[in-house]
């Protein structure tokens, strides 16, 4: 999605801004433009969500020949009123003729872009009209962890959770048996205060639940990502799969892995004590050295630096 055309001239990208606690969510404006038409709909699903309102599709358009969708009219739920033969039935009245919509239209047989906004509605919104199911299995995945990992860890995660609500697409690229590739799309916010899309790869193994994406999250920080965690959400796993709680991560670690301190009663002419002694100490770096990037790069540093200092001790030796 692009917001140049938006912010140009009307600066309704800079002033339709709906703000959701830390995040900002950038209202609907003339001239933004998406790849797909669907899109164009979780886009305007997601703002709807964020303001409190739901959506329905009002009217869409189709050439003659290819059948080819080329415009439609996406409106609150709100809009027109209850039909005459409708109006002695019981069911509550929700259409109150809310004017609410966007009008988007296909340009160039490839992007969408939105061609007529209408934001102001007629009746009250309620900031949270409805738990997405996305918010749900977020709810038991947050329950599931704070019960397992350290207190600075599961703030980190709670960041993820949080922005998974940036991820409005997720859909199945290649599928080979349990194997699947689904791309993640998320809105970010880029220079200038901008939003555009991302698309993120996400590997997933519907046998062994296992799931790496192309963000290497996981890899770098020791949890999952909010593509991941949308993955996981679209195939139904309620719950984290325990090979992606890391024991270094939970509040019984110092408990299960009590470290062995420097034993200096080793008998040095025994190779498998000098190397359980070793291996000790060596895992004790390891486990500090996967915390964060410039643990790494220490810790590899270390680990360099240590085999150039044996090398020397064996040419002293010669």
């Amino acid at each position: 999605m692009t917001l140049d055309r938006a912010s140009e001239g009307t600066g309704l990208a800079d002033q339709n801004v709906i703000s959701s606690g830390r995040k900002e969510f950038v209202a609907p404006a003339v001239g933004m433009e998406f790849e797909s038409y669907d899109d164009a709909y979780n886009y305007y699903n997601c703002y709807a969500k964020e303001v409190g309102f739901h959506v329905r599709v009002k009217n869409s358009w189709f050439k003659r020949n290819s059948k080819e969708k080329y415009g439609a009219v996406l409106c609150c739920s709100s809009q027109g009123f209850k039909r005459i033969k409708d109006v002695h039935r019981i069911r509550k009245e929700t259409r109150t003729g809310c004017p609410a919509m966007i009008r988007m239209r296909l340009v160039d047989s490839e992007r969408w872009r939105i061609i007529e906004v209408i934001l102001e509605h007629n009746h009250l919104l309620g900031a949270k009209m409805y738990k997405s199911l996305n918010k749900v299995d977020a709810g038991i995945k947050r329950k599931q962890l704070s019960k397992v990992y350290t207190k600075a860890i599961f703030q980190k995660f709670q960041l993820e959770v949080e922005e998974m609500y940036s991820c409005f697409s997720t859909t199945q690229l290649h599928v080979d048996g349990p194997y699947i590739i689904f791309l993640v799309k998320e809105r970010i916010l880029s220079e200038g205060n901008r939003r555009e899309i991302r698309d993120y790869e996400v590997y997933y193994n519907r046998g062994s639940t296992e799931v790496v994406c192309i963000c290497s999250c996981f890899n770098f920080n020791g949890y999952l990502c909010r593509h991941a965690l949308c993955v996981l959400n679209f195939n139904g796993v309620e719950e984290i799969p325990g090979k992606y709680i890391l024991p270094r991560w939970r509040k019984d670690f110092k408990r299960l892995y009590a470290p062995d301190h420097v034993n200096s009663n080793v008998n040095h002419d025994d190779q498998i004590q000098g190397f359980n002694q070793l291996y000790r100490s060596a895992l004790r770096v390891v486990e500090e050295g996967v915390i964060s990037i410039d643990h790494y790069k220490s810790a590899l540093q270390a680990f360099e630096e240590s085999l150039n200092r044996v090398h020397n001790v064996e040419e002293k030796l010669e």
